[in-house]
């Protein structure tokens, strides 16, 4: 399918959709469809910068990242603004400063009935493979009118609600658990509801940004490592920090959700022979606000 081809298909399947739920469907629909683009997020800064220049609104490049389905923020702010355009919804694309020659881009949506809507669907990617609410459709609806454009356009039901209901309960669960490392392996067991197709960069923010979440200031001694094993597959590696200088290891492939479990000595044996490393820091990111109860 090209993009036309994509432009043709939801026309047809938004014909009795108002405005912004057009805007809603385009917009949870690319957010399935497409993965962060993991060269930009483990390159260097030339690599970046040579992705982000790389980007085009061409049609034929648009065909090309729809193909692949790799993108980043400006790539993707051209294949929304395109199709956007072609439904006749008037969008432009706004830019915020994230590092020299490079700049977060996202779209401005004016809607004819005078709303502004606010899409920054790469930042949202992960939530919408995990069947989240969407934090990044900044709009002028209430949340219970958000709420009934997703059960229209079949993001959502009544059986299989947001994944963020399901997320409080992991959240409940964990009084259950006395110490670190079983507090770790039952989130690690449980994350993963919907079993959603997704891309690795959007697996690992959405883990990464849930132990934080659920552990707090625990979530000091917890350390995420991106590898590649023997197969060239995404493994990401998670250990936590024990007391007398001990730790334990938890390799999960987003492919298939296998979760191995390995003590220091065979987490050893498999990085000398096994894995490659990619380098980033695997310190997890705790904010102020993340340490509240």
């Amino acid at each position: 399918m090209n993009i036309n081809e994509l432009v043709e298909d939801i026309k047809i399947k938004t014909k009795d959709f108002s405005e912004i739920e057009k805007v809603r469907y385009v917009y949870l629909r690319l957010g399935s469809m497409f993965y962060f683009d993991s060269n930009f997020s483990f390159g260097n800064s030339k690599t970046r910068h040579n992705i982000y220049q790389s980007c085009s609104p061409r049609v034929e490049k648009l065909n090309e990242y729809l193909e692949k389905r790799i993108i980043i923020c400006r790539s993707l702010s051209y294949i929304l603004r395109y199709i956007l355009r072609e439904l006749g919804i008037k969008n432009e694309m706004g830019y915020e400063n994230i590092e020299r020659k490079i700049k977060h881009t996202y779209n401005i949506v004016k809607l004819q009935d005078g709303d502004t809507i606010y899409l920054d669907l790469q930042e949202d990617l992960e939530n919408i493979q995990f069947k989240c609410r969407p934090k990044l459709f900044i709009s002028g609806l209430t949340r219970e009118e958000l709420e009934k454009i997703d059960k229209k356009i079949g993001y959502i039901s009544d059986e299989e609600y947001y994944y963020d209901e399901y997320f409080d309960l992991l959240k409940y669960n964990l009084c259950y658990f006395s110490n670190l490392q079983d507090k770790v392996y039952f989130i690690l067991q449980n994350l993963d509801y919907y079993y959603l197709t997704k891309g690795y960069i959007e697996f690992r923010w959405f883990y990464s940004k849930s132990l934080v979440k659920l552990l707090k200031k625990e979530a000091r001694k917890i350390h995420i490592l991106d590898s590649l094993n023997l197969n060239n597959e995404n493994l990401l590696c998670v250990y936590v920090d024990l007391p007398y200088n001990n730790a334990c290891y938890y390799l999960i492939n987003p492919n298939n959700r296998n979760i191995i479990t390995l003590t220091r000595e065979e987490f050893q044996n498999k990085m000398f022979n096994e894995l490659t490393f990619k380098g980033n820091n695997p310190n997890l990111k705790l904010f102020k606000k993340d340490t509240k109860n």
